[in-house]
């Protein structure tokens, strides 16, 4: 029986993630695998590499996880692949959880517009990084640029939301004015 235990303990933890090849970084939070599969770092976000610190970002995970082997855990909240078809995963080396990793050394942020396991961690790991001002956060803790791009169709639904009103109101007053006659 506790043969069976031990098994089944083991077999689980193998199945927690599959091990991988890291072939090339795309970005801060994008590599490709030698197998051709294309994998965004779950929870975070990086900017762009056309923003500042963009290619810094795309460095610093390049130097940390490219040509190494890596383990990719799915996320039980969270979808398998986003909609461009990259799998979406949290990358693990040698024990380290390589998505917190670039959050704690100040090269991507918490991205929390989706639910996912560790979100409260990477929320924590961002704090400490904007009290240390590390790379995004370095410009006494602003919000970098590219985090905006991130809400900006907040304020697009919003000015939908308030033109409706406007032509509702406007077209009461229309009826109201036209029954006066």
């Amino acid at each position: 029986m506790k043969k069976i235990v031990a098994l089944l303990t083991l077999l689980s933890f193998v199945s927690l993630g599959t091990t991988f090849k890291v072939e090339r970084v795309v970005d801060g939070d994008t590599f490709k695998l030698e197998n051709g599969d294309r994998v965004r770092l779950i929870g975070i976000n990086a900017p762009e590499l056309d923003h500042d610190f963009g290619n810094a970002s795309r460095l610093h995970l390049k130097k940390l996880i490219e040509g190494k082997i890596v383990d990719l855990q799915t996320d039980g909240r969270s979808s398998a692949k986003d909609k461009y078809g990259r799998l979406l995963r949290y990358v693990i080396l040698e024990g380290e959880d390589i998505n917190e990793r670039m959050i704690l050394d100040g090269y991507a942020y918490a991205f929390l517009r989706y639910d996912f396991e560790k979100s409260r961690l990477y929320k924590e790991s961002q704090s400490i990084s904007q009290e240390q001002g590390l790379g995004i956060w370095e410009r006494n803790g602003m919000q970098p640029e590219f985090e905006a791009e991130d809400t900006r169709w907040t304020f697009g639904l919003i000015s939908y939301v308030v033109l409706g009103l406007i032509i509702l109101l406007l077209s009461v007053w229309i009826y109201r004015y036209e029954r006066n006659f």
